[in-house]
């Protein structure tokens, strides 16, 4: 039994990107060096990391719930590259592989 996920997918994917988009806007903000009155780079990069965090757990969570046999492969890629797993596995999630 799939278990569903505790935002639709429809929320968590579109929040999931905006939460890399917005941490890779404040990255080339601080490169820059651009400033914006209080609005600095790492302001924008940890503002990316909290929405990313979100989307981080609640996937993380969801592949606990549904155990399948890439469950491994499926946190080591987020161990290792972060939001682009949460994407592409919300991406995914619905297809059947096992």
């Amino acid at each position: 039994m799939e278990h569903p996920l505790l935002i639709p997918k429809r929320y968590l994917l579109p929040l999931a990107v905006f939460g890399l988009v917005v941490v890779l806007l404040g990255a080339y903000m601080r490169i820059a060096h651009w400033v914006f009155g209080n609005l600095t780079g790492s302001i924008v990069i940890d503002l990316g990391i909290v929405f990313s965090a979100i989307s981080w757990v609640i996937v993380i969570t969801d592949i606990f719930r549904n155990r399948s046999k890439y469950s491994v492969f499926w946190i080591a890629g987020m161990i290792f590259f972060g939001s682009i797993t949460t994407i592409f596995y919300l991406i995914k999630r619905n297809e059947k592989t096992d």
